[in-house]
């Protein structure tokens, strides 16, 4: 009977794992096309600026593309703020030399190898628990595991 309550408890709890994970999916997804409605926004000052370019083509001196080139600059901080967010959102940072998305508390990039500072909010007054990750294949494992479940190298 234990093993049925046991059971019961480990598909209770991944069923939750499925639900949030569903709900970061989402919100990614949500992310994700605000971003492409800021670029697509983009696309359509760059078409502007075009015409206007091609239509005072005789006269450049009189162009002004101020404006537009304003709101380019709004949309691309806009762009970068959703993008921020859609990290934060998945749990992850970003390696400043190849932009590969970085999981946990990595010193460096699996990627490319380079440094990666600490994210602002790996404090240690924080109540998270710390994500353990296999030195060899990177992936996340849990705390009390001896070996990699992916790849078998020892952890302890």
């Amino acid at each position: 009977m234990a093993f049925f309550e046991n059971l019961g408890g480990t598909l209770a709890a991944k069923g939750k794992d499925v639900a949030e994970k569903a709900k970061e999916i989402a919100e990614v997804n949500r992310l994700n096309g605000q971003i492409h409605t800021q670029k697509h926004a983009a696309e359509k000052i760059y078409m502007e600026i075009g015409k206007m370019v091609s239509e005072q083509r005789e006269d450049l001196s009189s162009l002004n593309v101020t404006e537009h080139l304003e709101k380019l600059d709004s949309i691309q901080v806009e762009i970068a703020r959703l993008q921020k967010e859609v990290l934060r959102v998945k749990g992850v940072r970003q390696c400043e030399n190849c932009k590969a998305e970085i999981g946990g508390n990595m010193a460096f990039c699996p990627e490319c190898g380079s440094p990666v500072p600490a994210a602002e909010e790996d404090t240690p007054e924080q109540d998270v628990p710390a994500r353990i990750y296999c030195p060899d294949c990177h992936r996340e494992v849990e705390p009390d595991m001896v070996l990699c479940p992916f790849c078998g190298v020892k952890l302890k």
